[in-house]
């Protein structure tokens, strides 16, 4: 595991104790919970503030875009490439072939 280091967190009472139930109702410590909730959090803004940058690159002439026919056209010539496009879009409702 990575190193750790503390940080202290001001909360609202009624937050804190919403933690604190769900903390004895799932057995696991405040500390974990807060951990993974922060980390997926994170990750959510991570990839907000990804999207963002890549509109505005869009928007500025900087990136284009490209529809997923086009995109499924293009990689067609390569057959491990497009297996693997098949296969993850079966997993989307209504994508699959």
């Amino acid at each position: 595991m990575a190193a750790m280091t503390v940080l202290n967190v001001r909360l609202p009472a009624g937050l804190k104790a919403r933690l604190e139930a769900l903390a004895k109702a799932t057995g696991r410590s405040k500390s974990v919970l807060v951990r993974e909730a922060l980390l997926e959090c994170l990750e959510d803004w991570e990839d907000l503030a990804l999207a963002k940058s890549r509109l505005a690159d869009i928007r500025a002439g900087r990136s284009s875009t490209c529809t997923l026919d086009e995109l499924m056209q293009a990689d067609a010539s390569d057959a491990a490439l497009q297996r693997l496009m098949d296969e993850a879009l079966a997993d989307v409702d209504g994508w699959g072939k």
